[in-house]
């Protein structure tokens, strides 16, 4: 059951993570909020299911 649900909050990140990407893009890599959004997404989904997800 905890298996399935850290699979469910990692594809709930990578969803948050390909949003926010997108929005990064389409403001042509100037958008200050959407580069710290897709920066924090892309280490917490980097530091996988570990001390801090329980």
């Amino acid at each position: 059951e905890k298996r399935e649900e850290g699979k469910s909050d990692a594809k709930m990140l990578w969803r948050a993570f390909q949003l926010a990407f997108r929005v990064y893009t389409f403001a042509g890599g100037h958008d200050d909020r959407a580069d710290k959004l897709t920066r924090e997404l892309a280490k917490e989904i980097e530091s996988g299911p570990g001390p801090n997800h329980p």
